[in-house]
């Protein structure tokens, strides 16, 4: 009888470890399909647009108000990734988890002490090869997230 226990208590333990990866990977999914097609999108514009990218995010990095949204934004986001996808598996997902843990970075960073992090970014504004280097990361980091999140 009590082997009996033990071996329905394992099974209970491996049913719900099933239950979370299936969890898991429903959240994963649904933040890819949201996330993935930003990036894609995003990229396109800079590459298509670079000027106008170039100029829309000097003007941000010189508006102290819209740091601080940023920076309460991604500490929001971050958050919600964190709380809801706090998940170091050997897997893609684990993507989002560092995601959500980088953005919760980034909000800190810009509503505690947001210069440094500022100026390393406007390295990056002052010619177009850099934004377009970005841009292609971006989209291929999108491309990556979409097919996960719609396969």
């Amino acid at each position: 009888m009590l082997e009996k226990d033990r071996t329905e208590q394992r099974e209970a333990r491996s049913i719900n470890r099933l239950k979370e990866w299936a969890n898991t990977m429903q959240i994963s999914q649904f933040v890819a399909q949201i996330v993935g097609p930003l990036y894609l999108v995003v990229a396109a514009g800079i590459v298509l647009n670079t000027k106008h990218y170039r100029k829309m995010m000097n003007a941000f990095l010189n508006n102290p108000a819209l740091i601080y949204l940023g920076g309460i934004l991604a500490l929001v986001v971050g958050l919600v990734l964190v709380n809801h996808h706090n998940t170091w598996i050997s897997d893609w997902p684990v993507i989002i988890t560092i995601l959500g843990w980088l953005a919760l970075l980034k909000g800190v960073v810009l509503l505690i002490r947001p210069e440094p992090l500022l100026r390393y970014s406007s390295r990056w504004l002052s010619e177009d090869r850099p934004l377009r280097v970005i841009a292609m990361g971006a989209a291929l980091f999108g491309l990556f997230l979409t097919v996960m999140g719609y396969r």
